[in-house]
């Protein structure tokens, strides 16, 4: 990834879900989510569980990374990030936040 310190400040949300994991962050949908399928593979070490793109309403996006499960989901308007174990690092967070992130900014 390039340098964080060019990106400005993000801050991380920690939003507890029903099943106990973690909703982290929440982006503007303003790219297909086969983008951000793709841009997976830019993320050293992660790894794609699964993808489904249901038409425009529904998305998700499974992966591994750093030993954690990662789940980002359509929620309309926008992107929802989530972690299976909420004791998940923030600094392990931000480097995925920081990652799709760049999305916005291509």
């Amino acid at each position: 990834m390039s340098s964080l310190k060019q990106l400005r400040p993000m801050k991380l949300i920690d939003v507890r879900t029903a099943d106990g994991s973690r909703h982290f962050l929440r982006m503007p949908k303003a790219f297909p989510a086969q983008a951000i399928a793709e841009h997976l593979t830019g993320l050293e070490g992660a790894r794609l569980l699964s993808f489904f793109a249901g038409g425009v309403t529904e998305a998700y996006v499974d992966f591994t990374y750093q030993g954690y499960r990662f789940q980002i989901r359509n929620g309309g308007q926008e992107y929802m990030f989530f972690v299976d174990d909420p004791s998940c690092s923030d600094v392990l967070l931000l480097a995925v936040a920081y990652h799709f992130h760049q999305l916005l900014s291509d």
